[in-house]
């Protein structure tokens, strides 16, 4: 007995170490995002600037501040990023496999569930670095910690959340659910559980009031996420996302029915699900397939817990007579083709990925030539208007003036006196650098800044690609 528990322990970890490995070469054929969103300001970091008070970015520091540390110890490039990508992948299938072990999933169980969540992962844009990629792997840890329900165990979920929560602030949905269900279930434990979930964005917030940014801290992370986004940033799901997004959730579909019709471990399903949703919801009401990924690795789970049955005693005995044993057949198919279907499906969208391993807003031949362009420049502040922002890491420049906000993110020109001052800057600083790329961003709040641009500065072309280098006019007034 114990030879073979060992024997399926080892094929266990070799089918998590081959799979990982067929996960990191599927990443490099499939598109992989570099979200400037996060790089840039990471990279701003790990420069020595400040977050929110240089850097206008409404994200929580969390994540940023673990790249900032990346960027300045060893720097961003193609291969960094790739291996920060999948970091997240591999913490996953250790803690899938681990919660699969402790509620007894069989081999097969395990190993459906891992391929479902690296397949559901790719195909809904997790090959990327961006919050809810790290989010995800704290899913399974919060699932498994509140499952078990002990006090240590509930404590130790306050924590996650708190990471969470300084992760991506949208995780307050799945941890307003979580509240609630510590205090149906033990509400003595509750305000420790509160208490620990709230001490790690406490700690950031400390940290930026003692240098000064308390005030941006609470206006960049609060004020505008939650106000000055609502309404000006919606956008609805579309039928073709819809359908990848149906695929992705027939295994906690066919665990909610199998739940309902087998009064089994109604609790526990009530938990994933409430949990999954959560997670999801950081995808509303801007809707981006990325936003969804901190929902898949409890979609796993969901596909785990499908593969292996448990029925009550009252529905074993019920199993008794003949007609009960063919339903149970019946429902044991209907589980396995709900969980190859989803299977299928994915492996079937990934393999019409067209975009040979591209790395979005990071390489392309225009973002190349204008990163070799520059390094023939003398050193200067660059300014990017419409083009990838990645460009600042690339080329190793930085903003001018001290202040950087991506003008892509139209919104945050709403806030104060954020585009005056930006104009303001450009208009003390005539030496930057000034590139503008094809993809315009729309019209900001003021048209300050586009109108200063197009009164203050003639354009030429700046290598072969779409880029164009804004130079000021010489008959340009004070």
């Amino acid at each position: 007995m114990r030879r073979n528990l060992r024997s399926e322990g080892l094929a266990g970890w070799a089918f998590l170490i081959s799979l990982f490995a067929a996960a990191a070469a599927l990443s490099l054929r499939i598109r992989f995002r570099a979200w400037p969103e996060v790089l840039v300001p990471s990279y701003l970091c790990g420069r020595g600037w400040l977050l929110y008070r240089d850097i206008k970015v409404v994200h929580a520091p969390l994540s940023i501040a673990v790249l900032a540390a990346v960027s300045r110890s060893v720097g961003f490039s193609a291969r960094s990023l790739r291996v920060l990508g999948l970091l997240p992948v591999a913490a996953i299938l250790f803690a899938l496999r681990r919660h699969g072990r402790g509620r007894g999933w069989s081999f097969p169980a395990q190993a459906c569930a891992a391929i479902l969540f690296v397949l559901l992962d790719f195909a809904w844009d997790g090959n990327a670095i961006y919050p809810e990629v790290f989010l995800a792997a704290l899913a399974i840890p919060i699932f498994s910690a509140l499952l078990r329900g002990e006090d240590g165990d509930i404590r130790f979920a306050g924590w996650l959340f708190g990471a969470a929560l300084s992760i991506k602030q949208p995780a307050l949905f799945a941890f307003l659910f979580a509240s609630a269900w510590v205090a149906f279930r033990r509400r003595r434990i509750l305000p420790s559980f509160l208490i620990r979930a709230a001490a790690v964005p406490s700690a950031f917030f400390l940290f930026f009031l003692a240098a000064g940014a308390g005030r941006d801290f609470l206006r960049w992370t609060l004020e505008v996420p939650f106000v000055y986004y609502r309404g000006r940033t919606s956008l609805g799901i579309q039928p073709e996302q819809a359908e990848i997004v149906l695929a992705g959730v027939l295994p906690l579909a066919a665990l909610i029915a199998i739940a309902v019709g087998q009064r089994r471990d109604r609790d526990g399903v009530f938990l994933l699900g409430g949990l999954a949703v959560g997670f999801a919801l950081l995808a509303f009401p801007h809707f981006d397939m990325v936003h969804l990924v901190a929902a898949v690795p409890l979609l796993a789970v969901g596909a785990g817990e499908v593969l292996t049955p448990g029925p009550s005693p009252q529905v074993v005995a019920a199993l008794t007579s003949q007609g009960e044993r063919g339903r149970g057949g019946r429902q044991a198919g209907v589980r396995i083709a709900a969980i190859a279907l989803s299977i299928l499906l994915n492996a079937a969208f990934l393999a019409t990925d067209t975009s040979a391993g591209e790395m979005s807003f990071w390489s392309s031949k225009e973002d190349d030539e204008a990163v070799a362009r520059l390094a023939r420049l003398p050193p200067a502040p660059l300014f990017l208007y419409g083009a990838d922002q990645n460009l600042f890491i690339r080329s190793e420049r930085v903003p001018p003036g001290g202040l950087y906000s991506n003008p892509d993110l139209w919104v945050h020109y709403l806030v104060g006196g954020l585009e005056a001052e930006q104009v303001g800057i450009l208009r003390a600083h005539a030496d930057t650098i000034v590139l503008r790329g094809r993809g315009t961003p729309l019209e900001t709040p003021g048209r300050r800044l586009p109108a200063f641009l197009e009164s203050r500065y003639s354009a030429e072309a700046f290598g072969p690609g779409g880029i164009r280098r804004l130079r000021p006019r010489p008959t340009s007034g004070p």
